[in-house]
């Protein structure tokens, strides 16, 4: 009876730990970026200062994209990133990730960072934490998020010149 009593407060605890943590988003306007970590909270609040540099890959995005896209793709691809850093750090502190990623064929990008200069950026900033397998997600991740805001970006530049 003890031990149920002990996992249930402790389960109300993690529920009032997530709802501070949605509190907390939603003050700062992150509405619905609350993640329940379970179980690797404490190793996600260990890690959670481990992610990219936003200048850094700011400006490897300027470098290859500022003709195409406008700073608010910019912060969207960032966030989109770090976001799906996030589980990777957490598990490759734990054990092997296991996040998949479904490759854009990089001949239907028109829009494209190389891999390897991608590659080099979130090694520089995640290579201590993740294997080069687990960065080669990222890299993959991001390329489909590039393709995604350049299609976006194009989409509404096409709309905006209909009307």
């Amino acid at each position: 009876m003890a031990h149920d009593s002990q996992n249930s407060a402790l389960s109300l605890e993690h529920q009032r730990l997530m709802e501070l943590v949605e509190a907390e988003d939603a003050a700062n306007g992150e509405v619905g970026c609350g993640r329940d970590w379970g179980s690797k909270l404490p190793v996600y609040l260990q890690t959670c200062q481990v992610n990219i540099s936003d200048a850094a890959f700011q400006e490897l995005l300027r470098k290859h994209l500022e003709h195409r896209m406008v700073d608010s793709d910019f912060d969207h691809i960032v966030n989109r990133v770090r976001l799906f850093i996030e589980p990777i750090v957490v598990n490759a502190h734990i054990q092997g990730s296991s996040v998949a990623v479904q490759p854009v064929p990089i001949d239907a990008v028109v829009e494209q960072i190389p891999s390897q200069e991608l590659h080099e950026r979130f090694k520089a900033d995640l290579g201590a934490v993740c294997s080069d397998a687990e960065l080669e997600k990222i890299v993959a991740f991001t390329h489909q998020v590039i393709h995604q805001a350049a299609l976006k970006s194009r989409l509404g530049l096409a709309s905006t010149a209909q009307h």
